[in-house]
């Protein structure tokens, strides 16, 4: 999840953000105030290279030790000691210690260096904490997505072996068929599990591998109407996104015993992935634990925000389903 880029590196490592900046410094200098003589851009250097070290003992030791741990008190005392330390020992080198306007002008200088050099800690203490922000926010994305992706399979295997389980009460001869067909649909399941992303080929050949075992288990007692207009194939999208919605409708709009029906129908037209599932109501005495529907939502939510609808509506016996997602131009070789 974390990708390490140099600039990461350099912004988390101590002693490679100061060098960095260091340079700076004496970039800065040499572009507006270059000394004469090689002396002069010695001490010149010496003294950046002092500077620095004050502000990153200001800022490392005094504001995260005492400031930001509201010793505000003791906070200023140290601070107001640091300048004056500084003040002297840049009049020193200079040899200018005696002089009280040049050691005032010393004194403003070091309360704006080392104010600047607060402002950027400051940013850089943000710019950390919006870092981690968001890092903490991408893994527990990651993780849910974990989670929900998992909770496909059980909720399929469990409606699936319900299903096999009352229609082997009937028909118990065709059972070893079913169960042949299952295994190769859990097969299915934990590959995709194991992707992040998959194509919307993939998804549509799982399905049919579904449809096939749904057609096996309640032959000509119901009818399954599936069509199905993709363009791109290879484009990215989640892997089982709308599955469980589909699942639904054969758990609750299908049984052994009673006519049913069972429409599908798969679109994509400008960039937009069209899902729409009709089937007749039957088995409203089922207690639904509603995990497909939900798992669909919070995902939807997740990886297509403000991107989708989702509409079910319940009609003159029909439940049906109408599923957009604004698909993104991310493309799998296959």
């Amino acid at each position: 999840m974390k990708q390490k880029t140099i600039w990461n590196r350099i912004l988390k490592n101590f002693w490679l953000r100061n060098v960095l900046v260091f340079i700076c410094f004496l970039f800065a200098r040499f572009i507006f105030n270059p000394e004469d003589t090689i002396l002069g851009e010695v001490k010149a250097t010496v003294s950046q290279l002092i500077l620095l070290i004050f502000i990153i003992f200001h800022n490392r030791i005094l504001i995260n030790g005492l400031l930001l741990k509201n010793r505000k008190l003791l906070y200023l005392v140290l601070l107001l000691v640091l300048i004056i330390v500084y003040s002297l020992l840049q009049g020193v080198m200079y040899n200018q210690i005696l002089l009280k306007e040049r050691f005032i002008s010393l004194t403003y200088v070091a309360i704006y260096n080392f104010f600047l050099g607060a402002i950027v800690y400051f940013t850089y203490l943000y710019f950390i904490e919006q870092q981690k922000i968001l890092e903490n926010k991408l893994y527990i994305v990651e993780m849910e997505q974990k989670y929900l992706k998992n909770q496909l399979s059980p909720h399929f295997i469990f409606n699936s072996l319900n299903n096999i389980y009352y229609y082997s009460l009937e028909e118990s001869k065709r059972t070893p068929e079913l169960i042949l067909k299952l295994s190769e649909l859990i097969r299915f399941l934990n590959e995709f599990n194991k992707k992040p992303k998959i194509t919307i080929k993939e998804e549509l050949s799982f399905l049919d591998s579904y449809l096939l075992f749904e057609r096996e288990r309640l032959e000509d007692r119901c009818e399954i109407n599936y069509q199905c207009e993709i363009n791109k194939p290879n484009r990215a999208i989640e892997p089982l996104l709308f599955f469980p919605l589909i699942e639904n409708a054969f758990k609750h709009g299908t049984n052994t015993m009673e006519k049913c029906f069972v429409n599908i129908k798969v679109r994509e037209v400008n960039d937009t992935l069209s899902v729409i599932i009709e089937n007749r109501i039957l088995n409203a005495d089922i207690v639904s634990t509603r995990t497909g529907k939900e798992n669909v939502q919070r995902r939807l939510d997740l990886f297509y925000p403000n991107k989708h609808s989702l509409l079910v509506t319940k009609e003159n016996g029909t439940y049906k389903v109408d599923l957009k997602i604004e698909l993104r131009n991310e493309y799998i070789d296959i």
